[in-house]
């Protein structure tokens, strides 16, 4: 019996040309191989362009940004007995001097807090010390009082500045008058007239004995 060859296959392999792709297309896999690398070059590159180069080409990554602190120590100066800080805060500013019939005592105070803790300390000063809340104001986070006490008034502002809490404290009171320096003593009345010389002057009456 002559036999006859059977071409058909189910494989599709055996279909493909030499050297021919999956697709049909010659060099797909070194082609799709080719196209990886040059995309992760390609990002690779992009990366390292992202790096900050020295001028002596070193290569720099860009420095992290640095945290807030709060200042180690206060400033000189002096505290309002009647108006105490928040804790922990620290007094970053000191002014005091006369105005007119006024003596301003200016403090500033920064501290790590939350807006409304600050808030309700100074609520609960103002009633402990017997400040007369006179008038409040709110404005884009700030809080802003107007208290008294005697014939001292005071304006107390908090507010969030970066990562901190600012308090602001102005304190106007009278100076006070300088009290009038006493009056010099009178002098002493001189002695009186002694006696026994004018009687002594009155028996010499110029004649011998």
């Amino acid at each position: 019996m002559q036999r006859t060859n059977d071409t058909s296959s189910s494989d599709p392999l055996s279909e493909r040309a030499p050297g021919s792709s999956p697709a049909g297309q010659p060099g797909g896999l070194r082609m799709l191989l080719a196209a990886a690398i040059i995309v992760a070059s390609a990002t690779s590159g992009a990366w390292l362009a992202g790096l900050a180069a020295s001028p002596d080409g070193v290569i720099v990554t860009p420095s992290a940004t640095p945290v807030p602190r709060l200042p180690g120590r206060d400033v000189p100066g002096r505290e309002v007995a009647d108006l105490p800080r928040f804790p922990d805060a620290v007094r970053t500013d000191y002014q005091r001097g006369r105005q007119g019939a006024l003596v301003v005592t200016e403090l500033r105070y920064l501290v790590s807090a939350e807006l409304d803790d600050v808030r309700s300390f100074y609520r609960r000063t103002f009633r402990e010390y017997g400040w007369e809340v006179v008038g409040v104001d709110v404005a884009r986070g700030e809080w802003v009082f107007l208290v008294a006490s005697g014939r001292r008034v005071a304006l107390v502002e908090i507010e969030l500045r970066g990562a901190f809490i600012e308090i602001d404290l102005e304190v106007e009171a009278p100076a006070q008058r300088p009290r009038p320096s006493p009056r010099p003593e009178p002098p002493p009345p001189p002695p009186p007239p002694d006696d026994d010389d004018d009687d002594d002057d009155g028996d010499d009456d110029g004649t011998d004995d």
